[in-house]
């Protein structure tokens, strides 16, 4: 018997998360969604910013340790995302790719 993961996502952005063995599943802005994970010490979640072809995100983890959720939200300054794991305890930060482009799209219209 597996352990639910659920994804939550926090941000004003769409994004898509993966396992090594599934593709792709998009989550779109302040959604939740959850899969079935196999019982193993070593999972691998990875999740990428909209059609970007790197990750934000690659997290190892260990699913005997029960259910999880990954949280994404973005920083207080909004400058970063945050991916937290709960049964993991850990927190990573990637750059908010989603405010640069609102800022340079903001930039390009208003100096044209």
């Amino acid at each position: 018997m597996g352990v639910q993961v659920s994804v939550v996502n926090q941000t004003p952005y769409t994004w898509y998360f993966a396992t090594q063995d599934k593709g792709y599943t998009r989550i779109d802005a302040g959604h939740t969604t959850s899969y079935e994970e196999k019982r193993e010490i070593h999972r691998y979640f990875y999740v990428r910013y909209k059609d970007h072809s790197q990750h934000c995100f690659k997290y190892e983890f260990n699913t005997h340790k029960g259910n999880t959720s990954f949280i994404l939200r973005e920083t207080y300054d909004r400058s970063q995302i945050q991916m937290h794991c709960t049964s993991e305890g850990g927190t990573h930060y990637c750059p908010n790719y989603g405010k640069f482009l609102q800022t340079y799209q903001f930039c390009t219209t208003l100096c044209t």
